[in-house]
């Protein structure tokens, strides 16, 4: 691809050359009104000498010594010219004409006599190459550079959006773990304060709350009411209807219990059919019309599939 820019470049500015400006005398043909220029060509020397300065100032002002390093931008001076000449010249006079048709055919043309011949041909070939030649290299390095980067941080992206689903994947797994630890370790911790038939808080419940509440009131200076009842005749109960009707007035007295206890308040089961209610932070006459209601709500239950008649009352 570079060879194919460099030469397409070189090939429209010669031929351009060629076509206008040759001498018509090397060829056989008569000399024509261009032959008397010969003159001016073989002094384009001199005008590359003249075209140094300009050309230098032309490329500071488009900033292409800022764009290349010097070691990709030689320096176009009139001396680089005339060595690119000198290392690739001969005498056209030493050159036959059917040898000079196939140097003007041959890869070697523009760096042989015809350059040496058309001063103008060494202009554009020493630009062609001091210039095209790295400006291409220089970019297509970069792009180049910029495309395998690319190419390796994509692939590398795909890397990380694999690993990163694998991540996901095991944290979802992990968290779904978390989560049915979370479970048992409430279940545990409920199973452990929790009385098994009544479903309300139990007697070790009871005795550590109890303590944890007592010292914050005592400490802050608060009020702190306990409400311990009993169901009545809860033995006599156990001897006429049997041990299975006896647990479930229990579950129901510990319902009534449940739904009617104060928030920051706690019901317990404290051992058979003894219950115990901790009501901090509450007036005395607060926490007795908690008692009476637990005592209205629970003579309020009713017992049909037992018996029509049973009635239940704390104290």
């Amino acid at each position: 691809m570079k060879k194919l820019v460099t030469w397409t470049v070189q090939i429209v500015l010669l031929g351009a050359f060629f076509l206008g400006c040759w001498d018509p005398s090397l060829a056989g043909i008569d000399r024509g009104p261009l032959a008397d220029f010969g003159m001016v060509f073989d002094n384009l020397y001199m005008v590359a000498y003249a075209l140094a300065t300009p050309v230098i100032v032309v490329v500071q002002a488009l900033g292409l010594d800022q764009l290349l390093p010097p070691e990709f931008f030689p320096s176009l001076t009139a001396d680089a010219l005339h060595k690119s000449v000198l290392a690739y010249g001969y005498s056209i006079e030493s050159t036959e004409i059917t040898e000079f048709a196939k140097m003007v055919i041959s890869s070697d043309t523009y760096s042989g006599a015809a350059v040496l011949w058309f001063p103008l041909a060494a202009l554009f070939y020493a630009l062609v190459f001091a210039v095209v030649g790295p400006v291409y290299d220089k970019v297509h390095n970069v792009v180049w550079n910029v495309v395998v980067e690319y190419l390796f941080h994509r692939k590398k992206a795909k890397q990380y959006e694999r690993e990163l689903e694998r991540r996901k994947g095991e944290m979802e797994q992990i968290n779904d773990k978390i989560y049915s630890l979370a479970q048992e370790t409430n279940s545990l911790r409920d199973s452990v304060i929790t009385d098994e038939m009544t479903k309300t808080y139990n007697k070790r419940f009871f005795l550590n709350q109890m303590v944890n509440v007592f010292e914050e009131c005592r400490t802050n200076n608060e009020k702190l009411s306990l409400i311990m009842l009993d169901i009545d005749h809860f033995k006599k109960l156990n001897d006429g209807y049997g041990h299975v009707v006896g647990d479930e007035v229990l579950k129901e007295v510990a319902k009534v219990l449940r739904r009617f206890t104060p928030e920051q308040c706690w019901a317990c089961r404290f051992g058979g059919e003894e219950f115990g209610i901790i009501v901090p932070r509450r007036e005395f006459e607060d926490a007795t019309e908690i008692a009476r209601a637990f005592q209205e709500h629970v003579q309020a239950l009713r017992f049909p599939h037992i018996d029509d008649k049973l009635r239940v009352t704390i104290s």
